[in-house]
């Protein structure tokens, strides 16, 4: 399975290890359940309708707490999975596997490396194993692309750092070298070459029309959040579609939006990255 097959993970239903019913579910068998017992040793009940009746009182507590129960089931059987693991739950998952985490690493970027030293175990070396190995290496390195050109021999990695500019400096590049390089890591007859992925900066300009009561500080806010956004899914090799981009600008508040830079979907390579560069976002009217 590869990374890109992990990810949609998290877009299907959350797995159920117990099911979780609708507290008025609940409720309504245990009244079924209790009437029956009375049934049994011959004792009328016919009052289990009214909201007065203490037996009804009691078996809503009894259900809500079952309600309770159920969900908390479940959210302990999902934190031991790698999808849903997070916090104290992941690192014992990562120790598990192997992998600790590092200081100041967040969730996503530690089950992102545990993904990736599973995929890597293999007896040659693998574009999974040496990308773990340098998002390992350093912190500070926040994604990382191995590649061949043609029928080089030659390994390239192309690191993209935690930095504003994306690039990687000749330190960072020196470290993960050296760790790429260790002889429990590189395969044999391996060679490889370090270096920063190149970054392409890209300005983006629109035309904004807000809702009647709106004010234009709504346009800082889109601003900010297509920002925002953009430093949560920029990854090597992702591109920067129309689309992406005018979903982030339609925060509240505004009637439409017109693109007017770029003019067309941003293709990159797989070991380019795309930066925001200047925003400049116009008012050019009012819509409802």
């Amino acid at each position: 399975m590869t990374e890109f097959e992990h990810l949609s993970l998290s877009q299907l239903p959350l797995p159920q290890v117990i099911e979780e019913l609708s507290v008025e579910r609940l409720l309504e068998q245990k009244i079924k359940r209790l009437m029956d017992v009375f049934a049994a040793h011959h004792i009328p009940y016919n009052v289990e309708k009214t909201a007065y009746d203490p037996v009804v009182i009691q078996l809503q507590a009894a259900a809500y707490e079952e309600l309770l129960l159920r969900q908390r089931i479940n959210e302990v059987a999902r934190d031991n999975l790698l999808t849903f693991a997070h916090g104290t739950s992941l690192d014992h998952l990562g120790d598990f596997h192997g992998v600790t985490r590092l200081l100041d690493e967040d969730d996503e970027r530690f089950r992102r490396r545990i993904r990736l030293n599973r995929q890597g175990h293999s007896t040659g070396g693998t574009a999974p194993r040496y990308q773990y190995f340098a998002l390992s290496s350093d912190i500070h390195v926040k994604d990382a692309f191995v590649y061949r050109e043609g029928k080089s021999p030659l390994i390239h990695v192309a690191l993209f750092s935690d930095a504003p500019s994306g690039v990687a400096d000749e330190a960072l590049i020196a470290k993960v070298q050296a760790a790429l390089d260790a002889p429990h890591v590189k395969m044999t007859n391996d060679h490889i070459f370090v270096k920063s992925a190149v970054q392409r900066m890209i300005n983006v300009s629109a035309d904004f029309w807000l809702l009647p009561d709106e004010g234009s500080f709504v346009l800082e806010r889109a601003e900010q959040n297509l920002r925002a956004e953009w430093a949560r899914a920029q990854r090597l090799g992702r591109d920067l579609s129309l689309s992406w981009i005018l979903s982030r600008l339609m925060v509240e508040g505004v009637h439409h939006v017109n693109i007017t830079h770029p003019f067309e979907d941003i293709l990159v390579a797989p070991d380019e990255a795309v930066a925001l560069g200047d925003i400049v976002l116009s008012e050019r009217g009012r819509a409802y």
